[in-house]
């Protein structure tokens, strides 16, 4: 698989999948137009914009730095928020939509016309929470959901384009964000939901990243509207 000649914008890039992303992108030859609020790990190769999907001028300052078109966008920033419907307000449900829907929908509107220009690919990010549940995590889980139906929506409005539209849904991956949600969880829920895995582990953001990059890539150039599971046979169990 290569990316060579190839410029592909990714949120997120910052830590977790999109870091993963973004190094595989630019070990294939891509130039890289890596997205976050913050750079913890500088992904060697990439051009890093410290920005905001939540804020359209930031977006629309970034897109300056791709005056020639873009071949991909992965929108992988996200924010995960558990607690069951009673415990968290609808400022908390905002917060969440507003970084995983709302800041998806940006990310597109602001780079469509630069990937019009290539008939690029578009890759989002879901999750298993979207295809079969757990406990405590309606809110997330609903955000990804919207993700899916975002997702075949604009397949189907833009395939006449020449635009893919796909989806990864990850199951739990080792990740900054995963190591959040566990903080402060006895170990025994740790274990439960490495068992219901079918592999019986957890992924590692390198194994997300991979399917993002086909998805991406020439090789599915026949695949739109599609939700990849990524998550170790978590849906299928």
């Amino acid at each position: 698989m290569t990316f060579a000649g190839k410029t592909v914008v990714v949120t997120g890039a910052g830590s977790g999948i999109g870091l993963a992303l973004t190094l595989q992108l630019c070990a294939a030859g891509a130039r890289v137009l890596a997205l976050d609020r913050r750079f913890p790990a500088m992904p060697e190769g990439a051009e890093c914009l410290a920005t905001n999907v939540c804020d359209m001028g930031e977006l629309a300052e970034a897109a300056r730095h791709v005056p020639d078109g873009v071949h991909g966008i992965a929108a992988m920033a996200g924010i995960e928020m558990g607690g069951r419907i009673d415990e968290l307000d609808i400022a908390a449900w905002h917060r969440v939509f507003e970084v995983n829907v709302f800041g998806t929908v940006r990310t597109i509107q602001t780079f469509l016309p630069a990937l019009l220009r290539h008939k690029g690919s578009i890759v989002l990010c879901s999750s298993q929470l979207s295809l079969a549940a757990a406990r405590n995590c309606p809110a997330y889980a609903a955000s990804k959901g919207a993700i899916n139906t975002l997702c075949r929506s604009l397949a189907v409005d833009h395939a006449a384009e020449g635009i893919r539209v796909n989806a990864v849904a990850p199951g739990a991956i080792e990740t900054p964000m995963m190591t959040r949600a566990f903080r402060g969880q006895p170990d025994c829920v740790r274990a439960a939901i490495r068992a219901r895995h079918a592999m019986g582990r957890f992924g590692t953001a390198d194994e997300a990243a991979a399917a993002a990059a086909f998805l991406l890539g020439d090789g599915a150039s026949f695949i739109t509207g599609a939700i990849l599971p990524v998550d170790g046979g978590w849906a299928a169990a």
